[in-house]
């Protein structure tokens, strides 16, 4: 163990359901492994830059951010050092507005990034690993993208169910965004031509066809150019290595389901 509880300690909530003062999520730089940050269900959001000796609560400096609600999301920049982001959700408070912060000075100071959004709590934030302001949003209702690192967002894809989406993966080999969603399994986008939408968006108006950009909810996984290294499905964990060599074994059908029935929290590459 290398902190101290990090949470609020409020014993009311933890003789309660939700929140239970528990740490939702966690973040490490790729830049300076010693620097994390975290994110808990009682609302704080924690820095460490000593590998988790000596923590700053950084929730007061966040701009309106609600007292107690559940932080879904922490996410410490691949692209810039000092910047992050961080999502909040009052989907259990029955607060609908979609909080979202970003820092370029890690944590000292934050802009909300929230501005033309759907009145949707949101779940997940993720960086395009190749494409510095390239985002991906996943809501309660769906996913978008903004190509301005947040400025402005749109809508991503076409026929997508009005769904939660839980956690956003990119494959970057692949060029392809992996959605794992409530009830409804896993959905894959092409996102390869996202490169040149971002050089016309500049010029005019918003070019990309959310139409001409199908989501894909595969009947298996068979055949499918990536390699899925964890996924938790259900209230278990599940592995697989290089699909294409399992032939009829899916790893769905190792985890007893279809893809469309699948409730998915995290995935990892």
């Amino acid at each position: 163990m290398i902190t101290d509880d990090l949470t609020s300690q409020d014993p009311d909530k933890i003789a309660g359901n939700v929140p239970h003062c528990t740490i939702t999520c966690i973040a490490e730089s790729p830049f300076t492994p010693d620097t994390l940050m975290v994110g808990t269900d009682d609302g704080l959001v924690q820095l460490t830059q000593d590998g988790g000796h000596s923590w700053t609560n950084l929730t007061g400096r966040l701009s309106g951010m609600p007292q107690g609600w559940w932080v879904s999301r922490v996410v410490l920049s691949e692209h810039k050092k000092d910047r992050a982001y961080v999502t909040v959700s009052g989907y259990r408070e029955d607060d609908m507005r979609p909080l979202v912060w970003r820092t370029e000075d890690l944590g000292q100071t934050w802009m909300r990034l929230d501005e033309g959004l759907p009145q949707v709590p949101v779940n997940v934030l993720r960086e395009d690993p190749s494409r510095a302001d390239t985002l991906y949003l996943g809501t309660e209702l769906g996913v978008l993208a903004s190509l301005d690192g947040g400025d402005t967002w749109n809508p991503l894809g076409s026929g997508l169910p009005t769904i939660a989406v839980h956690d956003i993966a990119v494959q970057s080999e692949a060029q392809e965004l992996v959605l794992g969603t409530h009830g409804r399994g896993f959905w894959v986008l092409d996102i390869s031509t996202l490169g040149s939408w971002n050089e016309e968006i500049a010029n005019g108006p918003v070019p990309f066809d959310s139409a001409a950009h199908p989501w894909v909810a595969p009947d298996s996984l068979e055949g499918i150019p990536r390699t899925l290294v964890h996924g938790s499905i259900g209230g278990r964990i599940h592995r697989g290595f290089d699909l294409r060599g399992y032939g009829s074994e899916t790893l769905l059908q190792r985890a007893g389901g279809s893809p469309q029935a699948l409730n998915i929290a995290r995935f990892a590459w």
